[in-house]
């Protein structure tokens, strides 16, 4: 199944693209989904946003799917057909 990530911001920076479609498999997670990104794009990405022992983003950065926000809870929720998920990077200021 195809499913559309976008990286706003500086994450598309760091990344080097905005956006992507990704060919995960029936039934495939949040989880596989980070899995994907974690090979895919990983190597480009700082430590400040990527945890790569548990091959997810830190909590610096924000997941959405349908205008919702996805939490680690949803690790193992499944994803469909045509989901675009967005990427974040929350910032803090003073």
């Amino acid at each position: 199944m195809k499913i559309t990530i976008v990286f706003n911001g500086i994450l598309a920076d760091f990344i080097g693209t905005e956006r992507a479609e990704l060919d995960l498999p029936a039934g495939a997670t949040y989880a596989d989904l980070l899995s994907e990104i974690g090979q895919t794009f990983s190597r480009n990405m700082p430590d400040e946003i990527w945890n790569k022992e548990q091959n997810t983003f830190k909590a610096s950065v924000l997941a959405t799917r349908d205008e919702r926000h996805l939490t680690s809870m949803e690790m193992k929720a499944p994803l469909k057909e045509g989901d675009e998920i967005k990427f974040f990077l929350t910032l803090a200021g003073g």
